[in-house]
C-alpha cells in the first residue's frame, strides 16, 4: 500500500454531480459522478474516471484511494458504482462495471 499522505483529494465540487480530482504518486485522476450519502455510507454513482493508463494504480493504489476517501469523508463505507460504457466495441458497451466497496 502507498504511504499515508501520498493521496490528495483536490476538489469535491458542489451539489449532487461532482468532479473529483485525485493526486496519486503515479499521476492525477479525474472522476465525475453523482455523490450521495445515506447514513454512514457514501455512494459515488454513474462514475466516469480518466487520467491514468490502464493498470497504473493496481489494487494497492485503488485501496489507498478508498482509504483516503473514507478518512476525509468521515464515513464507514464508500461504494463506487461505475457509469455505463458509452464507447468501445463488443458486449461491454452499455454495461456497468460491478461496484467497488471500501469499508473501515
Amino acid at each position: 500500500m502507498w504511504p499515508a499522505g501520498s493521496i490528495a483529494i483536490l476538489d469535491y465540487g458542489r451539489g449532487n454531480t461532482v468532479l473529483i480530482e485525485i493526486e496519486t504518486p503515479v499521476g492525477r485522476l479525474e472522476a465525475v459522478g453523482e455523490l450521495e450519502q445515506i447514513g454512514q455510507t457514501l455512494y459515488f454513482r454513474r462514475a466516469h474516471i480518466q487520467g491514468l493508463r490502464k493498470g497504473a494504480l493496481g489494487r494497492a493504489g485503488l485501496n489507498a484511494i478508498g482509504a483516503e476517501i473514507l478518512r476525509e469523508a468521515e464515513v464507514d463505507a464508500v461504494v463506487i458504482e461505475g457509469g455505463a460504457r458509452t464507447t468501445g466495441a463488443g458486449p461491454k458497451r452499455g454495461r456497468r462495471p460491478p461496484p467497488f466497496r471500501y469499508s473501515r
